[in-house]
């Protein structure tokens, strides 16, 4: 648990930095065990095609899977 909480921390202040100051940004981090589990991540909410965006990024090693999610919601 405190992996994950310092993984989107990091990685909140690292997409913060590249200037998007008018998008509230959302960051889901997923950890698990590898170990022949599947995993399956769904999310739900408001959505405008024109302005708001998301990047998803998978990460895995022989033991570890990590699912992140960057969720950028553009305010006004």
């Amino acid at each position: 648990m405190q992996l994950a909480n310092e993984l989107s921390t990091s990685i909140k202040d690292a997409v913060k930095g590249s200037g998007l100051t008018r998008y509230k940004l959302v960051v889901h981090v997923s950890l698990g065990q590898r170990a022949g589990q599947a995993l399956r991540v769904a999310s739900r909410g408001l959505w405008d095609a024109a302005t708001d965006n998301f990047v998803s990024e998978v990460f895995e090693t022989e033991t570890l899977l990590a699912a992140v999610q960057v969720y950028g919601i553009y305010y006004e």
